[in-house]
């Protein structure tokens, strides 16, 4: 089993969108939806540490 990496994400709604946040890899962006925030961070983060996408 390979090791897991858990990061802190933030969310915050700005008008119509959702800005999301990951302080500890440093990476922003954001999503029209609240649906689609926990798929768009965990994507992000898996690109920038070189992980699969889960």
């Amino acid at each position: 089993m390979s090791p897991r990496n858990e990061f802190q994400v933030l969310l915050r709604r700005i008008g119509r969108w959702w800005a999301i946040d990951i302080p500890r890899l440093d990476l922003q962006t954001q999503c029209r939806t609240l649906e689609g925030a926990e798929g768009l961070a965990r994507g992000l983060a898996a690109e920038a540490v070189g992980a699969p996408r889960t």
